[in-house]
């Protein structure tokens, strides 16, 4: 209903303000409980990847849910060879350390021993460290908590692993319905704004993905081309190790730089300092280009978000849901962005429509 000058009436905005009501309600009662929302989030993320294969098959006369299926079936078969094939490599690496382990233990020893007296050298006496006696201490001590929450958080990842597929199966399947429903529910005046919300969400969504996919693999081939032209050894494993950490923003060059480096000690004869130097040098020049070039390239399209929103979020989702939310911060604000952009110039437009008319 609405009023002589074609306001919305007290009905439309009951609907609405319900509406929102009981969006919020759902969001703030499922981001409660992680094991459900950090599941529901990447089959999210998932749905909005692999939609466009559906619709190409859509395009090429296959009914909606057969090719649904097809979808999802590629998508569980990729997952299956890469539940067998995953830990059959990882037990030959694991093989592989246990043997170079006693050569290894001494490099890494001997390169904390190197690393100690260079900062030593240069540090004033009060301020001296002891990393060959502090550094397998803390290393232990990280082990042993990892075991020992290991059971704990077990149940939890083995629920979250049994409802991303089932979460995804169903908005892919269903997920045209849920937008149908969303869109009968909205004043009539909104409707095309509500299309477009959704429309922009899922474009940026796969603008997104599609654009970090292409950054991790141009940031792997920079970092393998960086290490094997300063001679550190093993230049693909480690230009792999800094593509794949390049998804997760501001932790990745950590982590690359710690992981990096152990590989090359490992893999190495040489003066194990000296290789640390190289790969650090090789991992920190790749994170820099992508931030210059590639980055700005590839994802500048995709994601407009102002950078302290991005590292305040990063931090937020790291602290509630761990480094899968710190993986999903960018995209899930992104969603949140486009949301309030479209519906403010949604609501703008109604506005200025109802008050030339």
């Amino acid at each position: 209903m609405s009023d002589r000058r074609g306001r919305p009436g007290w009905t439309a905005w009951l609907k609405i303000v319900g509406l929102i009501v009981v969006v919020l309600a759902l969001f703030a009662f499922v981001a409660s409980v992680p094991v459900l929302f950090v599941p529901l989030l990447v089959a999210i993320v998932l749905n909005a990847s692999f939609a466009p294969l559906v619709s190409a098959l859509e395009r090429r006369d296959w009914q909606h849910t057969p090719a649904v299926l097809l979808v999802f079936g590629g998508l569980t078969l990729a997952l299956a060879i890469g539940v067998i094939v995953i830990p059959t490599i990882a037990t030959r690496e694991v093989n592989n350390l246990q043997v170079m382990w006693p050569q290894g233990k001494v490099r890494i020893t001997e390169l904390l021993q190197r690393t100690q007296d260079l900062v030593n050298s240069r540090v004033p006496e009060s301020n001296r460290v002891n990393l060959v006696a502090d550094v397998p201490v803390r290393a232990q001590k990280l082990a042993q908590d990892i075991i020992a929450e290991a059971p704990q958080s077990m149940p939890d990842l083995a629920l979250t692993v049994l409802l991303i597929p089932l979460f995804t199966f169903f908005l892919m399947r269903d997920g045209r319905d849920l937008k149908r429903a969303l869109v009968a529910a909205v004043p009539n005046r909104y409707f095309e704004m509500t299309l477009s919300i959704l429309y922009s969400v899922n474009q940026q969504v796969g603008n997104y993905l599609r654009g970090l996919l292409m950054e991790g693999v141009t940031d792997s081939v920079i970092a393998t081309v960086l290490c094997a032209v300063l001679g550190v050894p093993n230049a693909l494993m480690i230009g792999i190790v800094t593509g794949s950490t390049a998804i997760v923003p501001l932790a990745g060059i950590a982590i690359g730089a710690v992981v990096g480096p152990l590989i090359a000690v490992l893999s190495s004869t040489g003066d194990p300092l000296t290789i640390v130097g190289l790969t650090v040098a090789a991992i920190v020049s790749t994170h820099i280009l992508d931030n210059i070039v590639v980055a700005p390239l590839i994802m500048g399209h995709s994601v407009h978000i102002h950078p302290i929103a991005v590292v305040v979020s990063i931090m937020l989702a790291g602290k509630f849901f761990g480094v899968l939310g710190i993986i999903l911060a960018v995209p899930v604000v992104s969603i949140l962005t486009t949301v309030i952009q479209e519906g403010y110039r949604g609501f703008k437009s109604n506005e200025y429509y109802l008050e030339h008319t």
